[in-house]
């Protein structure tokens, strides 16, 4: 990789994800809208976001909030933002354009983009001038978003989808001749296997490959067979040889021809590892390009004919496709012209393998660290700790799939002899934890009865009322103060649970009854409560919400009907000042001289 170069990598998975992102921002529902919009942030938090993209989901998210006469925000506040939208629109075309020692006028480049003339003077009347009226903001986002259809969304999706289908061809081009040259060793196959590489280069460059050429390579049929028998063993990360040979002069001739391409690889195959979320939203494939896996023979199974066994899934969350990728990974960072690079850049590997942990990627971290001396000083805590959890994983998914209700007709496999005694110790143990954590309860139980009893025994020698009864949460603060209640457990027999939880990780409910959202329950309990000689307003003892301004004059009509105070609602009248205001699950109301208090 050159010298201070990062990677460059687009932020969605896959080139159906842009394409939906793309569907959304411009179809005709709000709901769609928004999910485009939550869809553009999330990318944003995973690195750059081209201009054009974040430029359209800006201008969306403002129609969202600019909804006339009912808008949560003012004209003003909406102006504003329209503004900065346009502003950044503008600029950044411009500035993407800007070339030489001296800088050209924004008017000219517009006009070389092919941008209208009236966004430019919009932009500057934004900046410098007074700020254009709200009608015309709402044409210019109109217009805008048009703009950047015509321009980048649509051209952009012809490109992509034009080169993809010529860069797939290309690449079983080179399958196949590389396959025939390693069979008869003819000079026509080897010169369509570099005929192959040429055509793949000549039509990609640094900036348009990690989008379009990496994609292909992780799908089905290229860097992982088709056929599993050819794939790596989930048990290991060596990859088979065949496979080596079949694509190691590939990637030989594009890490010459785009220095840094084996990184990109490496780190594409960790963002398709640990993207699992994404893969599950992705469209279905059409019927022409239907990755297929299949237990057929050889020739067939690499050639993608699907005449044998197949079953067509996705392939992504298939265990024999990932440890293949995985493989690929190791093999690319361990390979004779990057083992030796000081240009790899481990700590970018080893960052993106943190941001998605799973067994997978784990792998690849633990030989990014072995690497670089420095990241593993930085990480060896984090993945000891990785390990330590994928190991109690593990043991827990086996416990899960040997004791697991089995449906009608499945045939059990019963445990080989050795593993047997672990799991049945391993399962003893949470017995015997429960059981202790089951006395311990019972123990509790015993002292909060005990102490309940005493506590009524001295109400009644002192002439108490019988019916009244102790509170169980005062009785349970009572207990934990008492010197008794504490008890200095063994270590080993002390279980970590998480701080503000019940013993065993239990983490208790403190949401109030339901009965707290009925404001007639409110009101009759003596919960709510109103002056004396006010009657409790109608909004607030029927079904209809209440609010600040309406409130306050029902509140009001009802304090003249009774003849008994002046009730402030904004500023007419001192005497007593009454609020409400609509919070969470009940209605606060303060009144500053009458007493009225809610709790």
């Amino acid at each position: 990789m050159a010298a201070g170069r990062l990677p460059r990598f687009v932020p969605w998975a896959v080139p159906e994800e842009w394409d939906w992102v793309y569907t959304a921002l411009y179809y005709p529902s709000t709901d769609m809208q928004a999910a485009g919009v939550r869809r553009v942030k999330a990318w944003a938090s995973r690195g750059k976001v081209p201009h054009a993209i974040e430029s359209t989901a800006a201008f969306v998210e403002i129609s969202l909030r600019d909804t006339g006469l009912f808008s949560a925000l003012t004209e003003n506040e909406l102006r504003l933002q329209y503004a900065m939208a346009f502003i950044r629109f503008v600029n950044g075309l411009v500035d993407q354009a800007q070339k030489g020692a001296y800088a050209s006028s924004v008017a000219g480049i517009a006009e070389s983009l092919g941008l209208p003339s009236w966004f430019v003077e919009l932009r500057h009347s934004a900046t410098h001038d007074k700020l254009p009226t709200l009608s015309l903001f709402r044409a210019g986002r109109t217009q805008a978003l048009a703009w950047l259809k015509a321009n980048y969304w649509i051209v952009q999706k012809a490109f992509v989808a034009d080169t993809t289908q010529s860069v797939t061809a290309a690449l079983r081009a080179y399958k196949d001749a590389s396959k025939e040259a390693k069979k008869t060793a003819s000079q026509k196959a080897e010169r369509d296997t570099f005929k192959a590489i040429s055509d793949i280069i000549e039509m990609l460059s640094q900036e348009t490959y990690p989008e379009i050429l990496l994609p292909i390579m992780l799908q089905l049929g290229f860097l992982v067979p088709l056929a599993k028998k050819k794939r790596t063993n989930a048990s290991t990360t060596e990859l088979p040889e065949k496979l080596v040979e079949l694509w190691q002069r590939l990637i030989e001739s594009f890490e010459s021809a785009w220095p840094g391409f084996t990184q990109e690889l490496v780190l594409a195959i960790i963002d398709v590892l640990g993207s699992d979320a994404s893969v599950a939203a992705m469209p279905a494939l059409d019927p022409a390009d239907q990755d297929i896996e299949t237990a057929g023979d050889e020739d067939g199974a690499m050639d993608g004919d699907a005449d044998g066994q197949t079953q067509a899934k996705d392939y992504r969350t298939s265990r024999s496709y990932r440890a293949t990728l995985t493989a690929w990974a190791v093999y690319l960072m361990q390979v004779g012209w990057m083992a030796q690079s000081s240009e790899f850049d481990n700590l970018k590997v080893a960052q993106m393998c943190l941001s998605m942990p799973n067994p997978s990627t784990l792998e690849i971290l633990k030989l990014a660290a072995s690497r670089d001396q420095q990241v593993h000083n930085k990480l060896k805590e984090a993945i000891a700790f990785l390990d330590k959890k994928a190991e109690l994983d593990q043991l827990h998914a086996k416990e899960l799939h040997l004791f697991a209700i089995k449906p009608a007709g499945f045939v059990s496999v019963v445990p080989s002899a050795d593993k047997l005694p672990h799991t049945l110790s391993s399962l003893e143990a949470s017995e015997q934890q429960l059981v202790d954590e089951m006395e311990q309860r019972r123990q509790r139980v015993h002292q909060l009865r005990a102490f309940t009893m005493q506590q009524q025994q001295q109400q009644q020698q002192q002439g108490q009322s019988s019916s009244e009864s102790l509170d169980v949460q005062d009785a349970d603060v009572e207990t934990q103060r008492s010197s008794d209640a504490w008890q200095l457990l063994d270590s080993a027999s002390w279980k970590p649970c998480p701080i503000g939880s019940l013993p065993g990780g239990i983490v208790p409910s403190f949401d109030l009854p339901a009965e707290y959202d009925d404001m007639t329950f409110l009101v009759s309990r003596g919960i709510l409560q109103f002056p004396f000689g006010l009657a409790a307003p109608q909004a607030i003892m029927g079904d209809q919400e209440v609010h600040g301004h309406s409130t306050a004059a029902t509140t009001t009509a009802a304090a003249m009907d009774a003849g008994a105070m002046d009730v402030d609602t904004g500023g007419f009248g001192d005497a007593v000042h009454t609020r409400y205001a609509t919070v969470g699950a009940g209605i606060i109301g303060s009144v500053d001289q009458a007493g009225l208090v809610l709790l």
